[in-house]
């Protein structure tokens, strides 16, 4: 006999007051969000289920990016959902678009749920896909259940008979759950909140003013480069897609910032700081990112381009934040923005190619003071342009104190 489903187009509903349902089924590829590089979509038919002899065609994505170095993000448009995966070969029909369910077709795929809370559960309704057993680990930022099955067991499609498995957030940010053995099918994610929904309490406010780095800043690994005074760099490349707080790699006037790069590794000697004037990381797509703030808070950030002779402005590209692009321009003014954190979690910012930055400061006030307006590093090529005390650029008429290639003038 022939099981009768029904199609359902919402993709989230609220079950409770603190905690979240996000149904995978009836959903179509305009639910979600990717990069066109990395995926393409097509159809393909498959069966309802084993017992039945009727077929569907169901929507699907095609992994296309053969990238076996770097996750590619698949995110369920408007929710803090994303399916990640990373392959040597072309995968067809990876992703599958059941009408009951989502099904990942290969192993060693992820589930990441962003901005989670610590405490935060996450229950995965999922099921084997095939012959082999679907196994579900804990792989960042949570623990997994004492009492989750081992396996999801034999091959399901009804929802009505898949298994719960349960992770909790250890701490705020990002949580990743891995699926190791076979693929699987998912029916849906809940989420509950262990803070009933309020949020973390605001950061206790922090500044960072790299206008007033010492020598003595630097721990093992780093080194003075020989050919810019007073310039540090870091010598150990760090891995693509990896982040590594600034105090653990020695540098413990940073302590509370972790870079990294996403789509290639951070070379070795990327990550410059000169002393007493700014920190670059020296590399497109290189990424700023502060853990675990609250949501509201207010991070400021005062920088500039670190080319004098680049034909267009630079940019901060930002996630969890209200706003999501920010300019260095392409003159080497000194700018100033504030963000606001749009959830718990992290604030990326990753730049297109590299900034000098001055400060950062959480729930708090930038430094002042004339240092922070800055000229490029000596072995830069110099720029003409003239700014007051205020770090304002002025013009060749202006009459007063006036900053040019980092030192100060009197001009009549």
């Amino acid at each position: 006999m022939k099981k009768i489903f029904t199609l359902i187009a919402v993709a989230a509903m609220a079950i409770s007051a603190n905690a979240q349902e996000i149904s995978l089924s009836g959903l179509e590829t305009t639910d979600f969000t990717y990069a066109a590089e990395d995926f393409s979509t097509g159809t393909y038919e498959v069966k309802i289920h084993d017992s039945d002899t009727e077929k569907t065609t169901v929507s699907v994505f095609n992994y296309i990016k053969v990238d076996k170095n770097n996750w590619s993000p698949l995110a369920l448009t408007g929710k803090n959902v994303e399916f990640h995966y990373k392959n040597k070969d072309v995968k067809d029909n990876f992703y599958q678009l059941w009408p009951l369910c989502l099904n990942v077709n290969g192993k060693d795929s992820r589930i990441v749920i962003k901005n989670a809370k610590a405490g935060d559960v996450i229950t995965l309704k999922a099921a084997s896909k095939g012959s082999t057993a679907s196994v579900f680990v804990a792989t960042e930022n949570c623990t997994a259940d004492a009492n989750n099955p081992a396996d999801a067991g034999a091959k399901e499609t009804d929802p009505a008979n898949f298994t719960e498995f349960k992770f909790t957030a250890t701490a705020a940010g990002d949580v990743t759950i891995q699926e190791t053995k076979g693929g699987f099918n998912l029916a849906s994610i809940t989420i509950t909140s262990n803070g009933g929904g309020e949020g973390k309490d605001p950061t206790t406010p922090k500044t960072w003013d790299f206008t007033t780095t010492t020598a003595e800043s630097f721990g093992t690994g780093w080194t003075e480069d020989s050919s810019t005074s007073g310039r540090y760099t870091y010598g150990t490349a760090i891995p693509a897609d990896t982040y590594k707080d600034l105090g653990e790699i020695g540098f413990a006037y940073g302590a509370g910032i972790s870079v990294g790069r996403t789509g290639g590794s951070l070379a070795a000697n990327a990550i410059r700081v000169d002393v007493g004037k700014q920190m670059q990381l020296n590399a497109s797509n290189g990424i700023y990112k502060i853990t675990g703030l609250a949501k509201n808070d207010v991070v400021k950030i005062r920088f500039a381009s670190a080319s004098s002779t680049d034909e267009n402005d630079r940019t901060f590209t930002i996630t969890n934040g209200n706003k999501t692009t920010i300019i260095a321009p392409k003159d080497q003014s000194v700018v100033e923005e504030e963000i606001t954190v749009a959830a718990d979690g992290d604030l990326v910012l990753q730049q297109n190619k590299g900034i000098n930055v001055k400060a950062i400061t959480i729930n708090a006030a930038l430094p002042t003071g004339i240092d922070n307006v800055i000229a490029a590093p000596a072995k830069e090529a110099k720029s003409n342009a003239i700014y007051n005390l205020a770090g304002q650029k002025v013009s060749e008429d202006y009459k007063g104190v006036v900053i040019k290639d980092g030192k100060k003038y009197m001009q009549k």
